[in-house]
C-alpha cells in the first residue's frame, strides 16, 4: 500500500530527497507497522466511511489569544528580494478508511514539495493505512516516535480518535526534519502555527526542528489559513484590509499573554500578499530579527508563485497530500478484499428518526 509518487528528474548536487528516504529506511519500519496493524482484522465486519481529508493541524483546536491594545501592532511593507532561493513545502493528510468491530482505520498521506530553476519536484509518502485499537495504539505511538523522531521515552497513547490526528502529526515532523536537515540557505513552508503542547511531541520536536534550520541557514515560515487570534474583540486578520499589498503586520511579542501550557515558539504576523479576502497567518521562528523575517519572506514573494496570495509550493503539497473520494473507495476495496473483511452498513439512529432529511444508513452499504 506504499506508494511514493514523484516528477522524474536528476539528482541535484545539494540534496535528494528519495535516497534519504531510503537511507532511513523508511519503507521497512513504516510499512511493517501499517502492516501489523492491519492482520488483526482478518475475517472482521467493517463499517466504511467517505469523508473529507483532514491535515495534521485541522482538527487542533487553537487557543484564543486576546491582544488589548492595537499599539502593539506593526505594519511592514513587503518587497521582493530577487535572488534565487529554494523553496520546499511539507504537508500531510489522513483520513478514516471505516470502522471495525474493535477499533478504526485510518490512512496517511505526506508529500514534500520543492521549487528550484522555477521547477517544481516532489515526493509523496503513502497511502499508509493503519488499523488503530486500544489494544495496539500505544505500541504504534510510541514505535513510529522512536523510530523517527529519536524520542526514546514512552508514553500512553491517547484514545483510537485522537490518534488520527497524533499520526499525522508524527508523519508530518519527520517529513520536516527531512527537509530541515536536507536543504541549506532555503525557504520551509508549514502549514500550521508555531505552538508546541506539552500534551504531545510538539514540545520537544518543534524546538529542535527549528534548531536544525538555524543550522543549514533555512528559515521556517508556518502558514496558518484560520486563525482566533484577536484584538479588542475583531479577528486579527481583520486589521490589515485598510494596508496596501505585499505587507506584514508584526503582533509584538509582549503584548501576547501567556498560554500555559502552550508555548509560542514563533513571531506571530499577518501576511497579506495581495487585494482581496486571502489573508493568512505567518509564524516565524523568534530566534530571528524583523529584518531576517522581511528578508525571508521577500524571497519568498520573488522565488514562488503566490496565486491568491498563498505560497504555490504549499498549496501543491496540500493538494498532493489530500485524499479523493476515488482513492478512498480504492483503499476500502483492496483492504475488503486482502483481509476477507464483511461490509455492513450501522443503523444511525437521528437519522432514521429524521426520515426524508436523513440518509437512513451511516456508511455505505
Amino acid at each position: 500500500m506504499l506508494l511514493i509518487d514523484q516528477v522524474n528528474y536528476s539528482s541535484t548536487p545539494t540534496y535528494n530527497f528519495p535516497s534519504l528516504l531510503e537511507d532511513h529506511g523508511f519503507s521497512e519500519k513504516l510499512i511493517e507497522a501499517s502492516v501489523i496493524s492491519l492482520e488483526s482484522i482478518t475475517g472482521k465486519k467493517l463499517r466504511l466511511y467517505v469523508e473529507d481529508s483532514i491535515s495534521s493541524d485541522e482538527d487542533i483546536t487553537e487557543a484564543t489569544i486576546t491582544v488589548n491594545s492595537i499599539e502593539q501592532f506593526k505594519v511592514y511593507t513587503l518587497k521582493p528580494i530577487r535572488e534565487p532561493t529554494s523553496v520546499v513545502g511539507v504537508d500531510t493528510s489522513s483520513i478514516k478508511i471505516g470502522e471495525t468491530e474493535n477499533g478504526i482505520i485510518y490512512a496517511f498521506r505526506g508529500t514534500i514539495v520543492w521549487r528550484s530553476f522555477n521547477n517544481y519536484k516532489y515526493i509523496r509518502i503513502g497511502p499508509l493505512p493503519f488499523h488503530i485499537t486500544e489494544e495496539n495504539k500505544n505500541d504504534i505511538y510510541n514505535t513510529l516516535k522512536r523510530y523517527y523522531l529519536g524520542l526514546n521515552f514512552s508514553r500512553g497513547a491517547p484514545n483510537v480518535t485522537v490518534m488520527q490526528s497524533r499520526i499525522c502529526s508524527l508523519l508530518e515532523y519527520w517529513l520536516q526534519k527531512i527537509a530541515c536537515r536536507m536543504v541549506k540557505n532555503s525557504l520551509i513552508l508549514w502549514d500550521g502555527s508555531l505552538i508546541a503542547n506539552p500534551g504531545d511531541c510538539s514540545s520537544i520536536v518543534l524546538p529542535d526542528l527549528l534548531k536544525f534550520s538555524r543550522r543549514k541557514s533555512n528559515v521556517i515560515l508556518a502558514f496558518s489559513k484560520v486563525s482566533k487570534l484577536r484584538v479588542l474583540g475583531k479577528y486579527i486578520t481583520d486589521l490589515v484590509f485598510g494596508f496596501k499589498p505585499p505587507c506584514l503586520l508584526e503582533v509584538r511579542e509582549n503584548s501576547i499573554p501567556s498560554l500555559n501550557p502552550l508555548k509560542i515558539l514563533g513571531r506571530i504576523y499577518v501576511a497579506k500578499f495581495i487585494e482581496g479576502p486571502f489573508i493568512f497567518r505567518l509564524d516565524v521562528d523568534k530566534n530571528l530579527d524583523s529584518e531576517e523575517v522581511l528578508c525571508a519572506v521577500g524571497k519568498l514573494i520573488w522565488n514562488d508563485l503566490m496565486f491568491q496570495g498563498y505560497p504555490e509550493t504549499l498549496r501543491l503539497a496540500h493538494i498532493l497530500s489530500t485524499f479523493t473520494a476515488t482513492e478512498v473507495m480504492a483503499i476500502q476495496k483492496f483492504i475488503s478484499e486482502t483481509y476477507g473483511l464483511k461490509i455492513v452498513a450501522k443503523p444511525d439512529i437521528r437519522k432514521l428518526l429524521f426520515g426524508p432529511y436523513g440518509t437512513g444508513l451511516e456508511g455505505l452499504t
